[in-house]
């Protein structure tokens, strides 16, 4: 019973440490830059976010770039 409350107090401690107010500034740049270049047309610049093994899964299908 001792057991199942330290793991619990971990658990709550953990979490309670972890900040959840920080910023997703990362998130937020890539997704402007994303947005920035799709909408200039960009293709270059969009590719460019993702890594080159990257697969695209969409409802036309399933791609992902060959050399």
């Amino acid at each position: 019973m001792v057991r199942k409350w330290l793991i619990l107090l971990i658990l709550i401690a953990s979490t309670w440490a972890q900040d959840s107010s920080l910023p997703k500034e990362p998130t937020n740049l890539i997704r402007e830059v994303y947005l920035h270049a799709y909408n200039l047309h960009n293709a270059d610049a969009v590719l460019a976010l993702y890594a080159d093994d990257a697969v695209l899964l969409s409802e036309a299908g399933v791609f992902s770039r060959e050399i």
